[in-house]
């Protein structure tokens, strides 16, 4: 098994030692494009499965988005560690099992509530929550909903570390929480973790695509020119940050007196016709 310390960025080794430490229940984690929060989310799911004898719920809003995202970001961290023999994985069911144990990782959408109670382990507690793009939620009680209804079993004694000298203490709740910020400040998202003030019981971690050193050159390049050619969208799309309303049609507007002029005619770069 490779360290996590080889894979993981270094913007991320406050989060990693937290969330080793269970010092929290609520891990969110924000910010721009390929910053690598996912990654790191996934990488903490899959080293507490191996670590406990609990199952985690993975969830996204819509289910059909399941496959090519968070379940190949699972995959991926797994391969990345070099313990991907260690699990079965299985597509057409979306749940991936660690196979020296038997628990596992099971991934649902939140467009059916309702299945979700249906989700149990009988042999495992459920008790790691990891839900991505958080911002695809109508409200914050429509998580908190799925929170109380999924995880509410109590966690026992079996939850210890089989290596008892690696960690002390038996596994608390985790929950993860990864999104790219709304670009409306009132969404309540912004409102609710765009704060200095969060709750103690909650991390909150903003990173950007600058805290991660594995991109490649042409994402960069494409980073870069967005932020020549339109500063909002960069500062939206790639620093994470909420920059307004977002009711605004056009946000783009030079308004000038007087005619406009060939040379005017000839700089536009975004021309449609119809």
């Amino acid at each position: 098994m490779i360290k996590v310390s080889e894979v993981l960025a270094p913007a991320f080794r406050e989060f990693w030692r937290y969330r080793r430490a269970k010092e929290h229940l609520h891990y969110v984690m924000k910010g721009g494009r390929a910053s690598g929060k996912s990654f790191s989310v996934g990488v903490g799911v899959v080293t507490d499965i191996i670590e406990y004898p609990v199952s985690a719920l993975v969830l996204r809003k819509v289910r059909d988005t399941l496959a090519k995202s968070v379940f190949a970001q699972i995959k991926q961290a797994t391969v990345t560690l070099g313990v991907s023999h260690l699990f079965k994985f299985v597509p057409s069911r979306l749940e991936i099992t660690y196979k020296p144990r038997g628990n596992k990782i099971y991934f649902a959408g939140a467009d059916d509530p309702e299945k979700l109670k249906s989700i149990k382990d009988a042999d495992f507690p459920i008790g790691i929550m990891w839900i991505e793009e958080l911002a695809e939620f109508k409200s914050d009680e429509e998580v908190s909903t799925i929170m109380n209804s999924v995880l509410r079993e109590e966690l026992t004694h079996k939850t210890k570390p089989e290596n008892p000298r690696k960690r002390a203490g038996k596994f608390d709740y985790t929950f993860y929480y990864t999104y790219n910020p709304p670009k409306r400040k009132q969404n309540w998202v912004n409102k609710k973790y765009e704060t200095s003030f969060p709750a103690e019981n909650t991390y909150i971690h903003h990173s950007t695509y600058l805290d991660n050193p594995h991109l490649s050159k042409a994402f960069i390049n494409e980073a870069e020119t967005t932020k020549a050619k339109n500063e909002k969208k960069y500062r939206w799309e790639y620093l994470g940050e909420a920059i307004g309303t977002g009711v605004v049609p056009f946000d783009n507007l030079h308004i000038k007196k007087g005619s406009i002029t060939d040379d005017m005619v000839r700089s536009f770069d975004n021309i449609r016709q119809g």
